[in-house]
Protein backbone atom coordinates (compact mmCIF):
# COMPACT_ATOMS: atom_id res chain seq x y z
CA UNK A 1 0.00 0.00 0.00
CA UNK A 2 1.24 3.33 -1.19
CA UNK A 3 1.25 5.56 2.60
CA UNK A 4 3.32 8.21 0.76
CA UNK A 5 3.66 9.91 -2.51
CA UNK A 6 5.11 13.07 -3.09
CA UNK A 7 6.49 13.02 -6.70
CA UNK A 8 5.69 14.92 -9.50
CA UNK A 9 3.85 12.81 -11.99
CA UNK A 10 5.57 14.43 -14.65
CA UNK A 11 9.32 14.46 -13.39
CA UNK A 12 11.67 11.68 -14.06
CA UNK A 13 14.94 12.47 -11.98
CA UNK A 14 17.78 10.89 -13.24
CA UNK A 15 18.76 9.11 -10.20
CA UNK A 16 16.53 7.17 -7.34
CA UNK A 17 17.91 6.24 -3.41
CA UNK A 18 16.27 2.67 -2.44
CA UNK A 19 15.52 2.04 1.06
CA UNK A 20 14.11 -1.02 2.80
CA UNK A 21 12.54 -0.35 6.02
CA UNK A 22 11.33 -3.21 8.63
CA UNK A 23 10.69 -1.48 11.96
CA UNK A 24 13.88 0.91 10.82
CA UNK A 25 12.87 4.00 13.66
CA UNK A 26 15.95 3.87 15.48
CA UNK A 27 17.81 4.43 12.60
CA UNK A 28 15.81 6.66 9.84
CA UNK A 29 16.73 10.03 11.26
CA UNK A 30 20.22 9.98 10.47
CA UNK A 31 19.56 8.46 6.85
CA UNK A 32 16.99 11.26 6.96
CA UNK A 33 19.20 14.06 7.66
CA UNK A 34 21.51 13.06 5.30
CA UNK A 35 19.23 12.72 2.41
CA UNK A 36 17.48 16.07 3.03
CA UNK A 37 21.09 17.53 3.32
CA UNK A 38 22.46 16.56 -0.75
CA UNK A 39 23.26 19.95 -2.18
CA UNK A 40 21.60 18.52 -5.70
CA UNK A 41 17.91 17.93 -4.85
CA UNK A 42 17.15 16.54 -8.15
CA UNK A 43 16.51 13.14 -7.41
CA UNK A 44 13.95 10.59 -5.68
CA UNK A 45 13.62 8.62 -2.87
CA UNK A 46 11.79 5.34 -3.15
CA UNK A 47 11.32 3.33 0.37
CA UNK A 48 9.98 -0.15 0.39
CA UNK A 49 8.76 -1.05 3.60
CA UNK A 50 8.07 -4.14 5.39
CA UNK A 51 4.88 -3.22 7.52
CA UNK A 52 6.55 -1.95 10.65
CA UNK A 53 4.93 -1.75 13.68
CA UNK A 54 7.21 0.69 15.19
CA UNK A 55 7.55 4.63 14.24
CA UNK A 56 8.97 3.83 11.06
CA UNK A 57 5.88 4.75 9.05
CA UNK A 58 5.28 7.70 11.05
CA UNK A 59 8.80 9.62 10.55
CA UNK A 60 8.33 8.73 6.99
CA UNK A 61 4.76 10.72 6.57
CA UNK A 62 6.44 13.27 8.62
CA UNK A 63 9.50 13.80 6.29
CA UNK A 64 8.64 17.24 4.10
CA UNK A 65 10.86 18.87 0.96
CA UNK A 66 11.54 15.36 -0.57
CA UNK A 67 10.39 13.77 -4.06
CA UNK A 68 9.57 10.61 -2.70
CA UNK A 69 7.50 7.40 -2.18
CA UNK A 70 6.24 4.77 0.21
CA UNK A 71 4.82 1.61 0.02
CA UNK A 72 4.27 -0.63 2.90
CA UNK A 73 3.53 -4.21 3.21
CA UNK A 74 3.88 -7.42 4.09
CA UNK A 75 7.44 -9.24 2.23
CA UNK A 76 9.50 -11.77 2.07
CA UNK A 77 12.24 -9.94 3.63
CA UNK A 78 15.09 -7.08 2.20
CA UNK A 79 15.26 -8.48 -1.29
CA UNK A 80 11.51 -8.82 -1.88
CA UNK A 81 11.71 -5.06 -0.89
CA UNK A 82 14.63 -3.72 -3.27
CA UNK A 83 12.56 -5.54 -6.12
CA UNK A 84 9.56 -3.85 -5.06
CA UNK A 85 11.19 -0.60 -4.72
CA UNK A 86 13.08 -1.06 -8.24
CA UNK A 87 9.58 -1.38 -9.81
CA UNK A 88 8.28 1.59 -8.37
CA UNK A 89 11.56 3.82 -9.25
CA UNK A 90 11.35 6.51 -12.03
CA UNK A 91 15.23 7.05 -11.87
CA UNK A 92 17.41 5.57 -14.68
CA UNK A 93 19.67 4.98 -12.14
CA UNK A 94 19.40 3.58 -8.21
CA UNK A 95 21.86 3.92 -5.52
CA UNK A 96 20.54 1.21 -2.15
CA UNK A 97 20.89 2.89 1.24
CA UNK A 98 19.77 1.19 4.64
CA UNK A 99 18.27 2.73 6.84
CA UNK A 100 21.86 2.60 8.49
CA UNK A 101 23.65 4.23 6.54
CA UNK A 102 24.40 8.06 5.43
CA UNK A 103 25.07 9.43 2.41
CA UNK A 104 27.15 12.49 2.19
CA UNK A 105 25.86 16.16 1.22
CA UNK A 106 27.76 16.03 -2.26
CA UNK A 107 26.77 12.09 -2.88
CA UNK A 108 23.92 12.76 -5.76
CA UNK A 109 26.71 15.60 -6.84
CA UNK A 110 29.65 13.02 -7.40
CA UNK A 111 27.28 10.76 -8.68
CA UNK A 112 25.61 12.60 -11.55
CA UNK A 113 29.05 14.19 -12.45
CA UNK A 114 30.71 10.39 -12.63
CA UNK A 115 27.51 9.67 -14.93
CA UNK A 116 28.21 12.49 -17.15
CA UNK A 117 31.74 11.70 -17.56
CA UNK A 118 31.57 8.28 -18.89
CA UNK A 119 28.88 8.20 -21.79
CA UNK A 120 26.19 5.05 -21.18
CA UNK A 121 27.94 4.05 -17.87
CA UNK A 122 26.31 0.59 -16.46
CA UNK A 123 27.67 0.88 -13.24
CA UNK A 124 29.59 3.67 -10.82
CA UNK A 125 31.56 2.80 -7.96
CA UNK A 126 32.15 5.69 -5.13
CA UNK A 127 34.53 4.82 -2.32
CA UNK A 128 32.84 4.01 1.23
CA UNK A 129 33.32 4.83 4.69
CA UNK A 130 33.06 1.78 7.15
CA UNK A 131 33.40 2.42 10.53
CA UNK A 132 37.24 3.92 10.78
CA UNK A 133 38.19 2.86 7.54
CA UNK A 134 37.95 4.39 3.88
CA UNK A 135 37.43 1.69 0.79
CA UNK A 136 38.43 3.16 -1.78
CA UNK A 137 36.20 3.14 -5.24
CA UNK A 138 37.28 -0.60 -7.11
CA UNK A 139 35.80 -2.95 -9.45
CA UNK A 140 37.79 -5.91 -10.31
CA UNK A 141 35.49 -8.65 -11.93
CA UNK A 142 38.91 -10.65 -11.66
CA UNK A 143 38.88 -11.05 -7.93
CA UNK A 144 35.17 -13.23 -8.36
CA UNK A 145 36.52 -16.22 -7.06
CA UNK A 146 37.21 -14.47 -4.20
CA UNK A 147 33.86 -13.23 -3.69
CA UNK A 148 31.06 -10.01 -4.55
CA UNK A 149 33.44 -8.22 -1.45
CA UNK A 150 36.37 -8.58 -3.58
CA UNK A 151 35.01 -7.57 -6.67
CA UNK A 152 33.43 -3.86 -5.69
CA UNK A 153 33.73 -1.05 -2.88
CA UNK A 154 30.16 -2.15 -1.39
CA UNK A 155 26.83 -2.50 -2.76
CA UNK A 156 25.30 -0.48 -0.47
CA UNK A 157 26.04 3.07 -0.62
CA UNK A 158 28.82 2.32 -3.41
CA UNK A 159 27.05 1.39 -6.20
CA UNK A 160 25.53 3.28 -8.69
CA UNK A 161 23.57 1.01 -10.58
CA UNK A 162 21.65 1.29 -14.03
CA UNK A 163 18.11 0.26 -13.53
CA UNK A 164 17.23 -1.56 -16.79
CA UNK A 165 20.07 -4.02 -15.82
CA UNK A 166 17.12 -5.89 -13.97
CA UNK A 167 15.89 -6.49 -17.48
CA UNK A 168 18.69 -8.36 -18.60
CA UNK A 169 20.24 -10.02 -15.50
CA UNK A 170 17.51 -10.23 -13.39
CA UNK A 171 16.19 -9.02 -9.71
CA UNK A 172 17.36 -9.99 -6.55
CA UNK A 173 16.96 -13.34 -6.05
CA UNK A 174 14.80 -14.31 -3.23
CA UNK A 175 16.70 -17.60 -2.77
CA UNK A 176 19.04 -15.63 -0.09
CA UNK A 177 18.20 -14.02 3.26
CA UNK A 178 21.12 -12.13 3.20
CA UNK A 179 23.68 -12.28 -0.24
CA UNK A 180 21.62 -12.16 -2.85
CA UNK A 181 22.91 -8.83 -3.58
CA UNK A 182 26.46 -10.70 -3.73
CA UNK A 183 25.10 -12.87 -6.26
CA UNK A 184 23.91 -9.87 -8.53
CA UNK A 185 27.08 -8.56 -8.18
CA UNK A 186 28.39 -11.77 -9.75
CA UNK A 187 26.18 -12.04 -12.76
CA UNK A 188 27.30 -8.00 -13.80
CA UNK A 189 30.95 -9.07 -13.22
CA UNK A 190 30.65 -11.82 -15.06
CA UNK A 191 29.04 -9.55 -18.29
CA UNK A 192 31.96 -8.31 -20.25
CA UNK A 193 30.19 -5.25 -21.89
CA UNK A 194 29.59 -3.64 -18.35
CA UNK A 195 31.08 0.05 -18.41
CA UNK A 196 31.99 0.95 -15.23
CA UNK A 197 33.29 4.12 -14.01
CA UNK A 198 34.63 5.10 -10.63
CA UNK A 199 34.15 8.00 -8.17
CA UNK A 200 36.88 8.28 -6.22
CA UNK A 201 35.22 10.77 -3.67
CA UNK A 202 33.56 9.36 -0.40
CA UNK A 203 29.89 9.27 -1.11
CA UNK A 204 28.60 8.06 2.30
CA UNK A 205 28.89 6.19 5.52
CA UNK A 206 27.92 2.37 5.44
CA UNK A 207 26.21 1.50 8.30
CA UNK A 208 27.27 -2.12 10.23
CA UNK A 209 23.61 -2.82 12.13
CA UNK A 210 22.40 -4.57 9.15
CA UNK A 211 20.95 -7.78 8.17
CA UNK A 212 24.55 -8.99 6.57
CA UNK A 213 25.94 -8.21 9.85
CA UNK A 214 23.52 -9.79 12.16
CA UNK A 215 23.99 -13.84 11.50
CA UNK A 216 27.26 -13.91 10.29
CA UNK A 217 27.15 -17.83 9.92
CA UNK A 218 23.87 -17.59 7.34
CA UNK A 219 25.86 -14.87 5.42
CA UNK A 220 29.10 -17.26 5.33
CA UNK A 221 26.68 -20.40 4.10
CA UNK A 222 25.34 -18.40 1.39
CA UNK A 223 28.20 -17.04 0.26
CA UNK A 224 29.28 -20.08 -0.20
CA UNK A 225 26.46 -21.00 -2.09
CA UNK A 226 26.36 -18.50 -4.46
CA UNK A 227 30.40 -19.03 -5.07
CA UNK A 228 29.75 -22.79 -5.68
CA UNK A 229 27.29 -22.11 -8.29
CA UNK A 230 29.15 -19.07 -9.64
CA UNK A 231 32.78 -20.48 -10.28
CA UNK A 232 34.49 -23.46 -11.67
CA UNK A 233 36.58 -24.53 -8.64
CA UNK A 234 34.50 -25.70 -6.10
CA UNK A 235 36.90 -27.33 -3.73
CA UNK A 236 38.65 -24.05 -3.57
CA UNK A 237 35.68 -22.27 -2.68
CA UNK A 238 35.05 -24.79 0.39
CA UNK A 239 38.43 -24.17 1.48
CA UNK A 240 38.17 -20.25 1.81
CA UNK A 241 34.63 -21.14 3.44
CA UNK A 242 36.87 -22.95 5.97
CA UNK A 243 39.01 -19.94 6.30
CA UNK A 244 36.80 -17.55 6.74
CA UNK A 245 35.00 -19.60 8.99
CA UNK A 246 38.01 -20.01 11.54
CA UNK A 247 38.78 -16.22 11.04
CA UNK A 248 35.05 -15.39 12.15
CA UNK A 249 34.98 -18.39 14.69
CA UNK A 250 34.15 -15.52 17.82
CA UNK A 251 31.33 -14.40 15.83
CA UNK A 252 29.61 -17.79 14.88
CA UNK A 253 29.69 -19.28 17.96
Amino acid sequence: MIVVDTRDSRSKPLISIITATYNAACHLPKLIESIKAQIDRDFEWVVADGASSDDTLDLLRHVEGLSMVVDSRPDCGIYDAFNRAIRLARGEYYVICGADDILYANAIDLYKQSVAKCDGVDVVVGAVRFGENIRQAFWHPENGWRGAHDIVTAHSVGMLIKTGLHQSHGEYSLSYKQCADALFIKKLAQDSHLKIGLCPSIVGFFGLEGVSNNNVLNGLCEGLSIQLNTEKFRFLQVVLFALRLVKNIRNVI
